[in-house]
């Protein structure tokens, strides 16, 4: 006798009487048909069949949208946020190759890794710096002359103190 345990992966062929996942799958295809529908939720105890209907409502929608299957139960030990966006990125990669560029951007900006800011700077020199780097400038041509002075004064001999004095 050999030990059959139950698996956790979606039945191919719903096994039921009556056929209720497979009924279930299609009213949700019509419901998502419509255009006015955003959001569905499937809600089931574990092992009830949630993912065997979304498999037969994959194969039943397959030509019209993609399928981007996303197990958190697979993430739960990591950082469930970047997974969701790396299998996001993954599926629609696979759909538009042409568009790679474009979907590693809005990944890297989903994830955090591109920050953008404008910054606005209002600069003003007050009238007091300008005055203060105007005399500056002012001071050192005059320094220039003093220093001059100075030099011809303690250099040359022939200067007498008279000379340096007003009358």
């Amino acid at each position: 006798m050999t030990l059959r345990l139950q698996t956790e992966s979606p039945a191919d062929q719903d096994m039921f009487r009556g056929s209720s996942h497979e009924k279930v799958a299609e009213n949700v295809a019509q419901i998502i048909r419509t255009p006015d529908v955003n959001i569905i939720g499937l809600e089931g105890e574990l092992g009830s069949g949630k993912s065997t209907i979304l498999k037969f409502l994959q194969k039943k929608l397959k030509d019209d949208f993609t399928f981007i299957n996303f197990d958190a139960e697979r993430y739960h030990h990591g950082s469930t946020k970047k997974a969701l966006i790396d299998v996001i990125h993954h599926g629609v990669s696979l759909q538009c190759p042409g568009s790679r560029d474009v979907l590693d951007k809005y990944k890297n900006l989903a994830l955090g890794n591109i920050v953008e800011y404008d910054k606005r700077v209002s600069s003003r020199l007050s009238w007091l710096t300008v005055v203060f780097i105007l005399l500056s400038l002012l001071s050192v041509q005059m320094l220039r002359y003093v220093l001059t002075d100075l030099n011809q004064y303690f250099t040359n001999n022939d200067l007498t103190h008279e000379k340096w004095t007003h009358d």
